[in-house]
């Protein structure tokens, strides 16, 4: 095939009361478009198609979707499953790692994890955690 065809996204399912906790995956962030093109009010360049796939069978009422790029400056992208859409530039007091955390409904949501700067294809380490002790430092 093509090497312009797009990587397949990660796919994962979490339920409540996860393990491990934090679950990592890693990737590469960044891409060719706009995370506005996405929506206005995210910042950053993604892959056309998602990082992660995650399905969640049931409700979590508190999780954190967390970054660490190593220093390199990341955004996150999360399209929800009614299609609305949550962005995340900096989450942590060195202002590099993005981070979400929020109740999750059931559904798929799909997950790009940005780079800051136009071109940086930083490597990263994308983390799930219901721990409220846990930063984007210690995925």
């Amino acid at each position: 095939q093509a090497g312009t065809a797009a990587a397949a996204p990660a796919t994962l399912t979490l339920r409540p009361r996860f393990a491990p906790d934090p679950t990592v995956q890693p990737g590469t962030a960044g891409g060719t478009k706009a995370a506005a093109e996405l929506a206005p009010n995210c910042s950053g360049w993604v892959s056309e198609a998602p990082n992660h796939v995650v399905t969640l069978p049931r409700r979590i009422r508190q999780m954190s979707i967390l970054v660490n790029a190593d220093g390199a400056d990341t955004t996150l992208v999360v399209q929800q499953p009614n299609g609305s859409f949550v962005c995340n530039d900096d989450v942590d007091t060195n202002e590099l790692n993005p981070g979400v955390r929020q109740a999750f409904a059931p559904g798929d949501y799909k997950i790009w994890v940005g780079s800051y700067n136009q071109g940086a294809r930083p490597s990263y380490r994308l983390g799930f955690t219901q721990a409220r002790n846990v930063s984007s430092a210690s995925i």
